[in-house]
């Protein structure tokens, strides 16, 4: 069966006119577009393994580009949290020989951009159109519909998710975070690896245990600081010393003082108050304001 190049175009959390302008300038550019299927689905950061957004990025057979505003290495690590796989290092020695056995099994190539890293939709479109020409099982295909792909099977908004993600690429188990986080968010696997075990549990706006990782391995996408929501190149150090944490004193201001001061205060009881839906959605928008600037 013919493979077709599917985009899937992540919406942003915000309402701002030009990036809704952006996305359906994108959508608009590559709707007619021979071999290439277009996926609208929400916010990439706010779905959970079970929707239908996820299980169609899984199902996507050829190869694959994921576009959304966030960094491009917080967008791979997300994906790989909710099971998308497609990035080369994924695939094993096995599961390659039984790619390579399967006459309807193809590897392919998952590509992440950041919505913010180039200056109009023409760019973005000639960029997908490169991928698709380039693409390891490019095919020919007719003409797709664009698909507007729900985030979940539920009618309503989508719920704003905070949760940390783990770049397995530099983590190094040290468990670190694990030990500094008392939300019980972390947890190990079969074979003691650290994973974010229940993501839910984590404090909405605490980055506190992604400060403490000496690799710099912990993101949360939706955060104001580069570093911390998982830009690449010349950011600002966060390594910390747990040992310094917890038996010295440090100066006021610092990064260490930081994190702890973060934490404390998000282990205070959280008391709902009238209106605080609309103000969590005005501080999101701020943070994603002065991240952008």
């Amino acid at each position: 069966m013919a493979s077709q190049f599917s985009v899937f175009v992540s919406r942003s959390r915000s309402t701002d006119p030009a990036k809704i302008a952006l996305e359906e300038s994108i959508v608009a550019a590559l709707d007619k577009e021979p071999h290439i299927r277009i996926h609208v689905i929400p916010p990439l950061y706010d779905l959970r393994p079970g929707s239908l957004a996820v299980q169609a990025m899984r199902d996507a057979a050829g190869d694959t580009a994921v576009l959304s505003w966030i960094y491009e290495r917080a967008t791979r690590w997300v994906l790989h949290s909710l099971d998308v796989r497609g990035f080369a290092d994924e695939v094993s020695e096995a599961e390659s020989q039984e790619t390579a056995a399967s006459s309807d099994r193809r590897r392919r190539t998952l590509t992440c951009l950041d919505l913010r890293s180039r200056p109009d939709a023409a760019s973005f479109a000639e960029a997908i159109r490169q991928l698709a020409q380039g693409a390891e099982w490019y095919e020919s295909a007719p003409n797709a519909e664009r698909a507007d792909t729900p985030g979940s099977g539920e009618a309503g908004t989508l719920e704003r998710r905070w949760y940390p993600v783990i770049d397995y690429a530099r983590c190094t188990n040290c468990m670190e975070c694990i030990d500094f986080c008392l939300f019980g968010v972390y947890g190990v696997d079969d074979a003691d690896r650290i994973l974010v075990e229940q993501p839910d549990q984590c404090r909405k706006g605490c980055p506190a245990c992604s400060r403490v990782c000496p690799e710099h391995a912990i993101m949360f996408p939706m955060h104001a600081t580069p570093a911390i929501a998982g830009a690449t190149g010349d950011v600002v150090p966060l390594k910390l010393d747990l040992s310094q944490i917890f038996g010295g004193a440090a100066e006021p201001g610092d990064a260490r003082t930081l994190a702890m001061s973060e934490r404390e205060r998000h282990l205070k009881p959280v008391r709902p108050e009238a209106g605080s839906d609309r103000l969590d959605q005005l501080l999101d928008e701020l943070d994603e304001f002065d991240a952008r600037e």
